[in-house]
């Protein structure tokens, strides 16, 4: 299940130059105590922005997957794909 990152907000500007993909804003004191709460025993949070599925707004999300981890199957019978 998708987890989303608290204090952190992710913006494309329809006026925005192409090279400028993404703006990303940090509501601090939250972001930080997430970021705490959800670092990995390495320090590091990893994070992927994605593209909405029914807009084309964007959203930042917190990435779970090890390296050789075998992913659970989902007891509700239902995929994460990416369309």
């Amino acid at each position: 299940m998708a987890e989303f990152v608290d204090g952190l907000f992710v913006k494309r500007h329809e006026k925005a130059p192409p090279f400028v993909v993404c703006n990303l804003g940090f509501k601090v004191d939250d972001f930080v105590e997430y970021a705490k709460a959800n670092k990995k025993a390495d320090g590091y949070i990893n994070v992927k922005i994605l593209t909405n599925k029914n807009s084309e707004g964007m959203h930042a999300e917190l990435d779970t997957y090890v390296l050789g981890e075998q992913k659970q199957p989902d007891p509700a019978g239902e995929m994460d794909t990416p369309f």
